[in-house]
């Protein structure tokens, strides 16, 4: 099992499903070059749009920054920079 060794939070998750929604409104975007914009408009939509999972998980979560974070999901949305792994 895996954990967070070395992560930024950016959303916290009392957001709850608009988890999403609030990391596209505020994060930096071009930290994430690799994420285009349609995605970016359908994060910012929210939870209404038919899209907005879909995006999330295939288009936005697991992404790298231009400084080597991954975003990374578990309620809460982290830029990780380091896993610290339990079997170690």
């Amino acid at each position: 099992m895996s954990d967070i060794k070395n992560g930024v939070l950016l959303v916290d998750s009392h957001h709850g499903i608009y988890c999403p929604q609030v990391f596209a409104e505020t994060v930096k975007r071009e930290m994430f070059p690799t994420i285009k914009q349609d995605a970016w408009e359908i994060l910012e939509a929210g939870p209404e749009h038919d899209q907005y999972w879909d995006v999330w998980a295939y288009e936005v979560e697991g992404q790298t920054s231009t400084d080597g974070a991954t975003i990374y999901q578990d309620g809460d949305v982290w830029a990780v920079y380091e896993w610290e792994n339990d079997e170690e």
